[in-house]
């Protein structure tokens, strides 16, 4: 279940995290990092 996760989600962050308003990019890095982290802990 984890891998399918981070097949789904882990790419979907990398797409997203720089269309996030105002967020420099080191900050997009961190939330890809964080989310590829967690993702997994699982």
């Amino acid at each position: 279940m984890g891998t399918y996760l981070l097949v789904i989600v882990g790419p979907a962050s990398v797409i997203l995290a720089p269309l996030i308003p105002n967020i420099s990019g080191v900050e997009a890095l961190v939330i890809i990092a964080l989310t590829f982290g967690g993702l997994l802990v699982f």
